[in-house]
């Protein structure tokens, strides 16, 4: 992802993890490329941009989060032992995997958390995290994250 909004910026500039909760990269193409960067950004059918301060946050849009739950690998088995790394997280991530849910009812802010954070190798932080968010969810009855449980076993698997 981080490769093909580089290419539609087409400026050398830097494309880093977003602290924002609701944008996954932040980019400094304004100061590099000018309005042109942003109005090309601004034109993709795949990205959403938003300026703070002298930097643009990017995200993908919601056609390209549903293409991105509808691609998520499938990792349907993972055994656990006693030497498992992060049980909680992989407990939770296989049973997100075994969900069918829908790419169009996913909910974003999960998957977006997970991506960057497994980006980051932040996997202690994400266990700690994510489970709460997936807790929450149930009990208010809502669509789960399949997709975020597919890309964790996927990273762990690799």
């Amino acid at each position: 992802m981080r490769d093909s909004l580089r290419a539609l910026l087409g400026v050398p500039c830097f494309i880093r993890r977003s602290r924002s909760a609701d944008a996954l990269f932040v980019t400094d193409a304004l100061a590099r490329g000018g309005e042109e960067a942003l109005e090309r950004l601004s034109l993709s059918p795949d990205w959403h941009c938003r300026r703070e301060g002298g930097l643009l946050q990017a995200d993908p849009s919601p056609a390209l989060w549903q293409r991105l739950m509808g691609e998520a690998p499938l990792c349907m088995t993972f055994r656990m032992d006693g030497q498992t790394p992060w049980p909680f997280l992989l407990s939770c991530a296989a049973r997100l995997a075994e969900k069918t849910v829908p790419p169009d009812v996913q909910p974003v802010m999960p998957l977006r958390m997970t991506l960057k954070y497994l980006e980051a190798g932040e996997i202690e932080r994400l266990q700690q995290e994510l489970p709460p968010i997936v807790a929450e969810l149930q009990r208010r009855r809502l669509p789960l994250p399949q997709a975020a449980g597919q890309y964790i076993l996927s990273y762990i698997r690799h």
